[in-house]
C-alpha cells in the first residue's frame, strides 16, 4: 500500500528548472573549486534555503511525525515523490521515489549529494541525536533511494 496516496492531489510535477539549476551549481562549483569545496558551499546554501522553508511551517522540533509531515509537504512542493513507510520515536525511513538530481550521477556519488541536505534536515527538525544511512540507491538501480534515520541510544 502506498502511504502517499492521501497526498496524491497535493503532488506537483517534478520542478525540472529548480533541480536543473542546482545541478548546474554543483557542476560549476566542482569545476571551479573541486569536489570537497563544492559540497561544502552547496551544503551552506542548502542549509540557509531549507531553514527558511521549514521555519515557515511552524514545526515542533524533535518530533519524528513532524519530520515526516514537513519533509513530505516541502518535497512534494518541488515535485519530489517521497514516502515515510516507518515513523517511530526511534526510527524513520525516508524514501525518495523521485531522483532529485538525475544529471549528477556521473559526477558525484549519492552519498556526496545527499550529504549536502540530509544531515541538515535531520539536525534542524529532529535534533543532534539522530544518524542516517543510505540503504538503497536509485543510482544503483534500486527503485528508490532509501534513508534510514535512527535515534542514538
Amino acid at each position: 500500500m502506498n502511504s502517499s496516496c492521501s497526498n496524491e492531489t497535493n503532488k506537483k510535477e517534478y520542478n525540472k528548472a529548480f533541480f536543473g539549476l542546482w545541478e548546474k551549481v554543483f557542476i560549476e562549483l566542482k569545476n571551479e573549486y573541486g569536489t570537497k569545496q563544492c559540497l561544502l558551499i552547496a551544503r551552506k546554501i542548502m542549509e540557509k534555503s531549507l531553514a527558511d522553508a521549514y521555519d515557515a511551517t511552524g514545526f515542533k522540533k524533535g518530533k519524528p511525525e513532524e519530520f515526516s509531515r514537513i519533509l513530505k509537504l516541502r518535497d512534494n512542493d518541488v515535485g519530489l515523490d517521497v514516502d515515510f513507510p516507518i515513523v517511530t520515536e526511534n526510527e524513520i525511513v525516508y524514501d525518495f521515489k523521485t531522483d532529485p538530481f538525475p544529471n549528477l550521477k556521473n559526477d558525484f556519488s549519492v552519498d556526496e549529494i545527499y550529504s549536502t541536505f540530509i544531515p541538515f534536515k535531520i539536525k534542524y527538525i529532529l535534533g543532534d541525536n539522530w544518524n542516517y544511512k543510505i540503504t538503497k540507491n536509485i543510482w544503483n538501480k534500486d527503485k528508490f533511494t532509501e534513508i534510514v534515520i535512527t535515534k542514538e541510544k
